[in-house]
């Protein structure tokens, strides 16, 4: 599909700046360019000295704040952005983890920074395949690395004890602690179950990684746990005394120094206490290692626990990058283990060992040998110790060749866990030297900014050294790591953990690796040490071992270099893609790694810039960013002006490839694509169909080919009918997948009045009819491929998004002449408005979520599930067919939490998602339900706007904190997220004049001193712009009428559609697929009209008619200034055909000429069929004419067949002839 747009000179399906820009740019054009190729030859950096791209603006249009340029929306600073991708790239960069500290809560706080930003300058990876966003953290990361390694002593500190108030230690208030001597005592207070001893403590991780917590006994029933910065290593309290050890560095993500708090717990009840003896932080001291000296035959340091898997009682083992977790959580278990295989020659002077850090109860190590069916246990028998266990692997396993399947069990409680540090198998007999690890140092300070095409930073370090750095997608699926390090005197070393073993070839200076879902290569640059190990700072080995997973490449000082990463998607389906194989994504990802690492990085971030340029200059142009009814609390119409450009860059960035391996052929909008939430579409797991169908309703204003795109894509994973999920959304037959409140008719007629492509509209529309039919029948959240079912439930939040949904696809059957659906549609809508009264109205009151008694609709209400937040019970007043008691409860609802917009999110802050927020505003402007709609509607969207900006986020969940109004907002949910880019641009353009969410052309007026306005939004595929004037708005531009301006009066708080009087627009060139009509979706007469958008009341927010086609019998407007269009008188044209044969060939020329009177443009589309061939698709242009050449599929007598689906000024009329193909 391609659409026209009349916005400055390029056409979407034009290629040198838009198609290259935001496809092919981003796609990888110059694979194998040779060394100093920007990546793409086609696009130009941007011209220098211009600072902003400004759309041509027509007299009397609103004066738009020029766009900016993407190197203009650059930020620094601790509230920066930090993720990065592409649109259509599987890669991001610095993706953020709302689960990072265990608990989604722990989160609400963070900036991006916090979690991806560090003074070892790291970037992390994440990379979409096979279903799964599939996480590469300590993906690169950069050091100083003094010539002087090894050369220090370990370095250990004990802190201080008793470890009492005297010490600087406190208690969160449920436990008391009291010196015994040195040690310290730490007692459950009366009343409690437990508490914790607390205190922040500067540690430098670099020096001492390691904390050994030292516990000297528990009384009776008494347990204990370890947390720093809100993380614990162990799933579950331990009842182990002794020593036991965590690694600072690995459980926390952070180096050099940091303040880290620290937790003791004390567990069990009321009285129960825990003995501490000693807190020692250390380094790790390879010298310690009972193999140290030794020739190693096999060693895991467990940087990535993929060698291991689960071997019984669904046990699981999980790693930070220094410590593997081996536990059991299922309290019907009392026992559980992993395994991992390894191959070793066993002589008599074999030795094994292992490093277990902490025990929670017991643990053990059995081993099946060379696949025998006898496991013995290697070490005696169930064990409690901690520390380095050495192992004489000869004596329990013999000599000679082994395979030894290692079973490392967690045992004796439920649920259990162990902690390993380092496992190791080594040759007594044989001395080898151990190399030292690298001295490893990291800056004192830095400085990241982000901008939309790279990511700059700047580190200085002890002694005056310093460097630069930049990272940019040099490939869809690649990236450019780039260091100036002109400013150190010491070498430098870049390093990375991988996800799976490695290879080395030194003659492409290329480590290839991976994992089942990908291939990954990393181009290292000439001159460069290379080195292998278990760890960054252990990665001194000249060739990697199976069980290695970091490598190091260090450079002399003063040098400039590159290094390149690429990656390339593996098929793990038995069925789909299976051309995607290991060798084959090997080497591709050679070949984009060996081009990211000799790119010209200034000149792809000039390309990158000049593309993101492009793509800016389609965003429609508001013209107002400030606020004029809210305090501001510092939010400045700039900060606002830079989130609403950022928000598209986003928007954009979150469109991910087609995936054959999973057979979804079509680009999609991801719900959050830094985000990794992959609870979606099986098949498409990204995409959520209520998330990414608001973020469509956006794109489609400014990359209306990728929203299509993405929409059919999920209308083709609508389940046929008769099969077991008819209707439903799901690329997997077998099984369903989760079902949210309907947008999805809304979303179809947003896209077709933006292009016009009623083509598209009719191609998805039996798909669209079979989900809203599930709709009704699936009236709660639902999650089938992980178990969540509801069957029994009710959700009043899907019950009213498919009220309003039911509305739209009134418009479109009426639209398409399905008069039989839209009289379902309707009747569907009163039984859903009985079933609201029935279901949540509870006691008087209004309440989100009820179970039924079984399954059936009918069946009697059993109890309340819950009475749901605020924001979300009132969504329903957007309804205009409300009872009057429903009504009042909901209003009640509204009223008890709205606090006007001097407070964060205007009160509603409770969890408020961006669906619900527009919803809400379209109940206080199209409803008489909220006195003074108007005004707090205005309050509520200025509160949107600015408390998105104070959050740092676009986010799925917002809230309120603090003292509710000037402190900062806080956040929850999936972040990064489109449900906070599609709002924030809602409500951005609903303070200039127009509503995104109400589906179709609307404009508003807020209040009456607005002077703002938009440039650049499209109708029927082409581009107009609007103004607010002291009487209204005034529309001008290719879409309503090119001569003049339309004027549209509107008072305060009135919404108002096009005009009936609007002329019809000039179609669009047929050639660039410009649409069928352009007059902004008008429903044809014989439809029965669009439904208009209500007879508006003056000053209280407008009337019951506002939802366009509300359920019969509501008592439609409420009066005053009305704006409903009626219907368009639809004139029958006639058809003519004209065919010629093209020589002795059986190609035919059919040439369609559509009449109607000569002041209608004509336009539209027409089917064509010639005898039994194929029917074809032939766009009429604005005088009437169509060609299109087709092949019979045999000669003879043939009947040519013409089909005009018409317009919404003209009728569809049919027409035949008959001609014989020679």
């Amino acid at each position: 599909m391609t659409f026209a747009t009349t916005r400055g000179s390029r056409p979407f399906n034009q290629a040198p700046r838009a198609l290259v820009a935001l496809a092919a740019l981003f796609s990888g054009l110059a694979l194998v360019a040779p060394t100093g190729a920007s990546g793409i030859a086609s696009v130009s950096p941007a011209e220098p000295g211009v600072k902003a791209v400004a759309a041509p603006l027509r007299e009397g249009t609103a004066t738009a704040a020029p766009r900016p340029r993407a190197a203009d929306l650059a930020m620094a600073g601790d509230s920066q952005q930090r993720w990065q991708s592409l649109a259509g790239s599987r890669l991001v960069l610095n993706s953020f983890d709302r689960y990072a500290k265990g608990d989604t809560n722990l989160t609400k706080r963070d900036t991006e920074l916090d979690q991806t930003w560090g003074a070892n300058l790291p970037a992390s990876g994440m990379f979409y395949a096979n279903d799964s966003a599939l996480k590469l953290p300590g993906m690169i990361a950069t050091y100083l690395a003094p010539a002087n390694d090894g050369a220090t002593t370990a370095q250990s500190v004990t802190l201080p004890s008793p470890f009492t108030a005297e010490q600087g230690w406190t208690t969160n208030g449920k436990v008391t602690a009291s010196a015994s001597g040195s040690d310290t005592i730490v007692t459950v207070n009366s009343g409690q179950n437990y508490g914790s001893l607390i205190r922040s403590i500067t540690v430098d991780l670099d020096a001492t990684a390691l904390l050994a917590v030292d516990i000297a006994a528990l009384s009776d029933g008494a347990s204990w746990a370890f947390e720093v910065d809100g993380k614990k290593l162990m799933p579950t309290d331990s009842t182990v005394t002794g020593k036991h050890t965590y690694d600072l560095r690995a459980l926390t993500g952070l180096t050099g120094k940091q303040a880290l708090e620290f937790k003791i717990w004390a567990a069990g009840g009321a009285g129960k206490s825990v003995t501490v003896r000693t807190l020692k932080l250390m380094a790790d001291d390879q010298t310690t290692n009972p193999a140290y000296g030794r020739a190693v035959l096999w060693r895991d340091r467990f940087a990535s626990t993929d060698a291991w898997q689960s071997a019984s009682q669904q046990a699981t083992i999980s790693g930070n990058g220094g410590q593997a977790i081996v536990a059991i959580k299922d309290s019907g278990k009392t026992y559980g283990s992993v395994t991992t295989e390894i191959n070793v020659a066993v002589t008599a002077t074999t030795k094994m060992a292992l490093r277990v850090d902490a025990v929670t109860h017991k643990w053990s190590l059995t081993s099946y040998i060379n696949g025998s069916s006898n496991a013995p246990n290697l070490v005696g028998g169930d064990r409690t110790d901690t520390g380095w266990v050495t192992i004489d692997l000869a004596q329990v396993v013999g000599t000679g060749q082994k395979k030894l399947d290692l079973r490392l069990f967690t045992t004796g409680a439920r649920p259990s866990a162990v902690a390993l540090g380092d496992a190791v198998i080594w040759d007594d007999a044989v001395a080898s030297e151990w190399t030292p690890d690298h001295s490893l140092v990291v800056a004192t300070e830095t400085a990241p900014t982000w901008s939309p095409s790279a990511e700059r930073f700047t580190a200085s370090y002890e002694g005056g050294q310093a460097l630069t750095g930049t990272d940019v997608f040099a490939d869809l699926d690649a990236v450019t790591r780039r260091i100036d390090a002109t400013g150190a005197a010491d070498r430098i070393l870049v390093g990375g953990i991988t996800q799976g073993s490695m290879t080395w070839n030194p003659s492409t200076r290329q480590i290839i690796t991976g994992t089942a879902d990908y291939a990954q290569a990393i181009t290292i640059p000439p001159g460069a040490t290379v080195g292998f190990g278990n760890s960054i700072a252990g990665a001194t080995a000249e060739q990697p071992v199976a069980s290695d997973r970091a490598w190091a490449v260090t450079m002399d000082p003063g040098t400039v270099f590159q290094v390149g990463i690429a990656l390339s998607p593996i098929s793990r389906s038995q069925t789909y893609a299976s051309n995607m194989t290991a060798s084959s994504a090997r080497e591709t990802a050679a070949q984009r790694s060996a081009a990211a690492a000799a790119i010209d990085v200034a000149g792809r971030i000039a390309d990158l810039d000049g593309a993101w340029d492009d793509f800016l200059a389609r965003v429609p142009a508001p013209a107002d960013f400030s606020l004029h009814e809210t305090k501001a609390y510092g939010v400045t119409a700039d900060s606002v002006r830079a989130a609403y450009y950022r928000a598209w860059i986003n928007l954009e960035q979150n469109i991910l490839p087609a995936t054959p391996e999973t057979n979804s052929l079509s680009r999609q909008l991801g719900t959050g694509k830094a985000s990794g939430w992959m609870s979606g579409i099986p098949g498409a797991k990204n995409v959520a169909t209520w998330d990414t169908l608001v973020g469509l309703q956006a794109l489609v204003y400014a990359d209306p080919q990728a929203a299509w795109e993405s929409f059919t894509g999920i209308m083709n994973f609508v389940q046929p009918e008769g099969s077991a999920y008819a209707g439903e959304i799901t690329n997997d037959p077998t099984q369903g997948g989760e079902v949210l409140p309907s947008r999805k008719a809304q979303t179809a007629w947003v896209l077709y009045n933006a292009t016009g492509d009623r083509a598209t509209l009719e191609e998805i529309y039996p798909a669209l009819t079979r989900v809203l039919r599930f709709a009704k029948t699936n009236l709660h959240w639902t999650v089938k491929d992980r178990g969540i079912y509801n069957y029994d439930q009710r959700d009043s939040e899907f019950v009213t998004s498919l009220i309003i949904d039911l509305d739209y696809a009134q418009k479109i059957s009426a639209l398409l002449g399905k008069s039989a659906d839209e009289a379902q549609w309707q009747s569907d809508q009163q039984y859903l408005y009985r079933k609201l009264d029935d279901w949540f109205m509870q006691s008087g009151s209004f309440v989100q979520k009820v179970k039924l008694a079984g399954n059936s609709d009918d069946d009697a209400v059993q109890q309340v599930v819950s009475a749901g937040n605020a924001s979300v019970a009132a969504t329903s007043l957007a309804l205009p067919g409300l009872s009057a008691a429903t009504r009042a409860a909901l209003l009640d609802r509204f009223e008890g939490a709205y606090n006007g917009g001097d407070y964060q999110w205007a009160g509603l802050g409770d969890n408020l998602k961006g669906p619900n927020a527009n919803y809400i505003v379209r109940a206080l402007l199209d409803t008489s339900n909220v006195l003074g709609g108007a005004t707090k509607a205005t309050a509520f969207t200025e509160a949107i706007i600015r408390d998105v900006v104070r959050s740092g986020w676009f986010a799925e969940v917002y809230q309120g904190d603090g003292n509710g109004t000037s402190d900062k907002p806080l956040v929850d949910g999936v972040r990064p997220s489109l449900f906070g880019i599609a709002e924030f641009i809602d409500s951005v353009w609903a303070s200039n004049g127009y509503r995104l969410s109400s589906g179709e052309p609307t404009y508003i007026r807020l209040t009456q001193d607005r002077r703002g306005g938009i440039d650049g939004l499209t109708m029927g595929g082409k581009s107009y712009a609007l103004a607010l004037t002291e009487s209204g708005i005034e529309l001008t531009g290719d879409a309503v009428d090119s001569t003049r301006p339309i004027a549209i009066p509107l008072g305060v708080g009135q919404s108002a559609g096009l005009p009936a009087t609007l002329p019809d627009p000039e179609p669009a060139d047929p050639g660039d697929g410009g649409g069928d009509g352009g007059n902004g979706g008008t429903t044809p007469g014989d439809g029965g009209g669009d439904g208009g958008n209500g007879g508006t009341t003056p000053g209280d927010g407008g009337g019951d008619g506002g939802n366009g086609g509300t359920t019969p019998g509501d008592g439609g407007s409420t009066g005053g200034a009305s704006s409903t269009k009626p219907a368009v008188k639809r004139i029958k044209p006639r058809v003519k055909i004209a065919v010629k044969q093209i020589k002795r060939t059986r190609k035919v020329r059919v040439t369609v000429r559509v009449i109607a009177p000569a002041a209608k443009r004509i336009g539209g589309k027409a089917t064509v069929k010639i005898g039994k061939s194929k029917k074809r698709t032939v766009r009429i242009n604005a005088k009437g004419t169509g060609k299109i050449t087709m092949k019979a599929k045999k000669r003879g007598k043939q009947r040519v067949r013409v089909a005009y689906r018409g317009t919404p000024t003209l009728k569809s009329a049919q027409a035949s002839r008959t001609m014989r193909v020679r």
